[in-house]
């Protein structure tokens, strides 16, 4: 029932779901102090099932692209942010780029750091390293 609500906001704001969670996150970030204007890496292509261990190693997306917030002249969770994030993220849908090229763009010579998104689960799974325990994860 809830998804289906969420499917019928975002039907009457004429973006996705995905647009409204997304601007969400965003605005939580925003509350707690990323500031008006900031960047979110976001993994955009899956692989196919692994055949092997390889995912351990890999991580279970192979692009990441970068998407902007700017609460500089809309509010979090207005119609205007929401329609933001839905561009962003169909943007990054169909990019050509990877993340340090989007970065480049968004930063518009802004010296600050790159974010990351770490994706290795090496060690994590049923097979942990030797010596390494689970209190070692956090």
């Amino acid at each position: 029932a809830r998804y289906r609500a969420l499917r019928r906001i975002a039907a009457e704001r004429r973006v996705t779901p995905n647009a409204i969670l997304f601007e969400a996150f965003t605005a939580a970030l925003h509350s707690i102090g990323a500031g008006d204007h900031f960047a979110i890496t976001v993994p955009r292509t899956h692989r196919p099932a692994p055949v092997s261990d390889e995912i351990e190693v890999l991580g279970n997306f192979t692009r990441l692209s970068v998407c902007t917030a700017d609460y500089r002249a809309q509010q979090p969770g207005s119609p205007a942010a929401v329609y933001a994030a839905h561009e962003q993220l169909r943007r990054a849908a169909g990019a050509a780029t990877d993340a340090t090229g989007d970065l480049a763009t968004a930063r518009s010579g802004d010296p600050g750091g790159y974010p990351v998104v770490f994706t290795s689960t090496l060690g994590m799974g049923r097979n942990l390293a030797p010596g390494v325990g689970s209190d070692a994860l956090v």
